[in-house]
């Protein structure tokens, strides 16, 4: 299991359905990680470990798209450093904010790393499922 798939299995089942989360990581193939970098520009940071990847962070302009830890790494920093890592990229890009949808496990975290955020509303996953996250934002400037 990829572990995109094994972060959301494993850390988002007491907030949202299986229906939801079965949308959420969807059929999802090594392929379409390779596609989202080079047709779409995202830029990906993945931190590695006894040959698999322990998590992995995505960003493209003023969005982070993605924080992603497996469960059973959680708690060691390696979300920290990811998302230190889409931050970094996002600030040498002359990005003074960052926008990120935040699931619903993942708030106090993100709280945690100076993020504000809004209200609840409904993101949209590619599939067209709409899924309860929480709009969050940080100012990059020092």
């Amino acid at each position: 299991m990829f572990v995109h798939q094994a972060s959301v299995r494993g850390l988002c089942a007491t907030f949202y359905s299986d229906e939801q989360i079965d949308a959420w990581v969807g059929h999802k193939t090594p392929d379409d990680y390779v596609r989202a970098m080079v047709d779409l520009g995202e830029r990906m940071w993945v931190v590695w470990g006894g040959g698999t990847a322990l998590g992995f962070a995505a960003q493209k302009g003023e969005e982070i798209r993605a924080v992603y830890v497996h469960p059973d790494k959680g708690g060691r920093g390696i979300g920290r450093r990811l998302l230190q890592a889409a931050e970094q990229a996002a600030r040498a890009e002359g990005v003074r904010v960052v926008h990120l949808d935040a699931s619903l496990n993942a708030v106090p975290f993100y709280e945690r790393m100076g993020y504000r955020g809004g209200p609840m509303s409904l993101h949209r996953l590619q599939n067209g499922t709409r899924i309860p996250s929480v709009p969050m934002a940080r100012d990059l400037a020092p």
